[in-house]
């Protein structure tokens, strides 16, 4: 009995070290940026983008899950994260075409949230052939305005002054009330694990990069003139209580993409993959494997 407890147990710490051993971190250099990427897995590829102040931290849950049977690439955009800004002006779509082509891989799948969202879109456009299927959370969107939701122009609005008195830690709060409470949440309403990290993720991006460097995007044409010419499978994913702007971008995308599906998240705003992780996971794998 114990020999077979002992082979067990050393056919767990060798599985579990052979997992290990499937991940790494490395920057690939474009232009005068070095651009920080983690690779986890095996299989086919899905290159994860975080949202706006936040980095490749946010996908943990992700990458766990994900990575038992997909090559999960997560990418901090410039002036996010680990990555090391430079001084030239840079499209992140030129940015990720380099990391796809660094790592060889001709085709993959996108998952974006927010910020990252705005990225995925941009690079399907731009680079059509090396996507496979999309998932947009909470996107974003180059050419739409935010204006439809009052409460997050007076938060906006106070941001804004948080930033001219030099007050990080306001800005912080009251970016976490916009993108982590929602516009109909209190904080107490609001798991205060999620939240207190999200405000140590933005804190420290914040203070790493300092606004400077922010991925640049597509302006002719911007994706929102042609969300027609996606072509491929889309997977859109939304919070029922999320800023109406966000929703709005979202149900313009169901309408404008030839290929199109929308999941609408009940209870939860902005950061849906942190606040409910296993529904997000289990969604994104059914369209992932799916045949079409």
């Amino acid at each position: 009995m114990r020999s077979a407890i002992t082979a067990v147990c050393t056919l767990f710490i060798l599985c579990s070290s052979c997992t290990a051993l499937t991940k790494r971190s490395f920057f690939v250099s474009v232009n005068d940026y070095r651009v920080y990427v983690e690779e986890t897995g095996k299989g086919d590829p899905i290159v994860l983008l975080h949202g706006g102040l936040l980095d490749h931290r946010m996908w943990k849950k992700q990458v766990d899950d994900l990575s038992r049977s997909f090559r999960v690439i997560t990418v901090d955009m410039p002036g996010h994260g680990l990555t090391i800004n430079g001084d030239s002006t840079l499209l992140f779509n030129h940015a990720l075409l380099k990391v796809l082509d660094t790592l060889k891989i001709e085709k993959t799948n996108i998952i974006g949230l927010s910020l990252g969202g705005v990225a995925a879109t941009d690079f399907a456009i731009s680079y059509p052939t090396r996507c496979n299927k999309l998932v947009l959370a909470a996107p974003g969107l180059v050419g739409w305005e935010f204006k439809e939701d009052s409460v997050l122009a007076k938060q906006s609005e106070d941001r804004n002054r948080k930033i001219i008195e030099k007050d990080t830690l306001g800005y912080v709060e009251s970016f976490v009330k916009s993108w982590t409470d929602g516009p109909t949440r209190s904080p107490d309403q609001v798991n205060s694990e999620i939240r207190d990290t999200v405000k140590r993720w933005v804190y420290e991006n914040i203070k790493r990069h300092q606004f400077s460097h922010w991925p640049g995007f597509t302006e002719n044409p911007r994706a929102s003139e042609v969300l027609d010419s996606v072509k491929v499978p889309v997977l859109i994913i939304v919070g029922n209580i999320d800023m109406k702007d966000i929703v709005m971008i979202t149900n313009l995308m169901e309408s404008k993409f030839p290929d199109a599906r929308k999941i609408t998240f009940d209870g939860v705003a902005h950061m849906i993959n942190l606040e409910k992780p296993v529904q997000f996971n289990e969604e994104v794998k059914n369209f992932l494997i799916s045949e079409k």
